[in-house]
């Protein structure tokens, strides 16, 4: 006969997958028609993103580009510089065993160094190897028990659980179209030769069943002037990311966890009377939110009774539990030697953070690595433009509450936009904001109680009165449970205060007598 329980729902959410897989993207860059031919390669880059994934059950199809964009010398009497762009689009399957189509997905791509060839005046051919990352967790409501519903003398033990797990992730794809002016005193847009985009400073507010998120998309041009110099000149915006995702199943208690993605954009000079003072900016970005709740549960560890036998039917719950999840942010401001300075423009500054080695102590991490720093100038001497590459150490020791030296935190460098200065023939001051994110997460089992019922087994014979010697590992309960009595009993037989036993406590233990009803006629 089964026992009448009381149940507790709860969100239990596991990582099933954490995939990486190098994948290569190649092809070849043809100059247009209306461009002149290739004298030499002055510059190539690279933008890698994820336009799209499909999940379905057992596999991760995903679509993503390379988006090249390479500066080169002209082969005619100007040898001006022109630009060639090109889009390298890509495909992907991944198998993922357990896998859902309502499982949480979380791809991140990245590039790894460009291989190319100049083939002809007239063609490039590139390489470039896209590293694949795959997080994908699995999370559902299951129930655990948290009472018994029986007036029989039922024995319960409950314990506590803090959790704070992954309840949902939540997407949606954010329209940028936007027309900018350049500043007053600009000269016109002849071609454009570069153009990135960047999103910074991430932030959300909870309101009316909906999440408003929002950020700043910096943009970032290198062009040629159209003047009779030609002269090569850059332009910076900032422009406003706002959009809004359906809170449905979410909490102003809950932690939020936001990211943005660029899925794409494009940049084309806006002409009037055959001049450009602006460009217009279409892109599209990704905001992704998943919320961790956090709550504490009380679900019964154990049962029994000292009159009838009772089975328990027990379940493992695995859980993947949010442990730390901290940002610190700092600027990094530093004087740095670079080569060939003399007659140049900078143009543009980037830097790729590189962990060499990280130390996990309690309450602190210590990092040690490099910025790669990627400096990109204007040569007047030969009026190319070209590239330097400069490692700045970095040192940072990062102070994170609860943390543990046995614990193995995730750990990411975001760099912000970098400014600079040139403060001499072959050195410039960089100020480069840095955001340390420390995430740790672990698994953790919770054996709950799924079902409890009577058993028609008899219980063996036992003595009236025992003489019983703690040892180690025992408790109360164990003991109580063991002997077919209560804890309170033992409490009052021994004259107990609290349930705090010690190895070698001798205690006395009084078989418990069954009282039974009976009916009077």
């Amino acid at each position: 006969m089964n026992v009448d329980i009381n149940l507790e729902k709860i969100n239990s959410c596991k990582i099933i997958a954490r995939e990486k897989k190098v994948k290569i993207v190649e092809g070849e860059m043809i100059v247009s028609d209306i461009k002149p031919d290739i004298l030499s390669l002055s510059n190539i880059d690279a933008e890698v993103y994820l336009t799209s994934k499909n999940v379905k059950d057992g596999s991760l199809s995903i679509d993503g580009m390379v988006d090249v964009c390479a500066i080169y010398i002209s082969e005619d009497e100007t040898a001006s510089l022109k630009s060639l762009n090109n889009v390298f689009e890509f495909q992907d399957t991944i198998m993922i065993e357990d896998l859902k189509e309502t499982s949480n997905v979380r791809v991140k791509l990245s590039r790894g160094p460009i291989e190319y060839k100049i083939i002809n005046s007239r063609k490039i051919g590139v390489k470039v190897p896209v590293t694949i990352e795959v997080v994908a967790s699995n999370c559902e409501e299951t129930f655990v028990a948290k009472d018994i519903v029986d007036d029989r003398n039922i024995q319960t033990l409950k314990e506590t659980f803090a959790l704070n797990t992954m309840a949902c992730c939540k997407e949606q794809e954010i329209q940028l179209s936007e027309n900018v002016t350049l500043d007053e005193g600009s000269v016109p847009i002849g071609e454009i030769l570069k153009a990135t985009m960047k999103i910074e400073n991430p932030e959300y507010k909870i309101s009316y069943n909906k999440i408003l998120v929002k950020a700043d998309a910096i943009i970032k041009i290198i062009y040629i002037a159209d003047s009779n110099i030609m002269s090569v000149e850059t332009f910076e915006k900032t422009l406003p990311i706002m959009g809004f995702i359906e809170s449905e199943g979410m909490d102003s208690d809950d932690e939020i966890k936001l990211e943005f993605d660029i899925k794409s954009f494009v940049i084309r000079p806006i002409y009037q009377d055959l001049k450009s003072m602006s460009f217009g900016v279409e892109g599209e970005v990704r905001a992704r939110i998943c919320t961790y709740q956090k709550s504490e549960i009380e679900i019964l560890a154990d049962v029994y009774s000292p009159e009838v036998n009772l089975k328990c039917e027990l379940e493992k719950i695995e859980l993947n539990q949010n442990v730390i999840n901290k940002s610190e942010c700092t600027e990094i401001k530093q004087e740095v030697p670079v080569q060939d300075l003399e007659n140049a423009r900078i143009l543009n500054i980037t830097a790729t953070p590189v962990i060499a080695k990280n130390s996990v102590l309690d309450e602190k991490i210590m990092i040690e690595g490099t910025l790669e720093l990627d400096v990109l100038f204007f040569n007047r001497n030969t009026n190319t433009i070209e590239a330097k590459k400069v490692d700045v150490p970095v040192a940072q020791t990062i102070r994170v509450e609860n943390l543990k030296a046995n614990m193995k935190p995730e750990i990411k460098i975001e760099v912000g936009n970098i400014t600079y200065a040139k403060t001499s023939l072959n050195s410039i001051e960089v100020q480069v904001p840095l955001c340390v994110k420390v995430e740790v997460s672990k698994k953790e089992y919770i054996n709950g109680i799924k079902g409890v019922e009577i058993s028609d087994e008899e219980f063996p014979e036992i003595p009236s009165l025992i003489i019983y010697y703690v040892k180690p590992g025992d408790s109360l309960w164990k003991i109580a449970k063991k002997y077919r009595t209560t804890v309170e009993d033992i409490m009052k037989y021994n004259d107990l205060k609290d349930d705090k036993i010690f190895p070698g406590d001798q205690l006395m233990i009084a078989k418990k007598t069954k009282c039974r009803a009976v009916e009077l006629l």
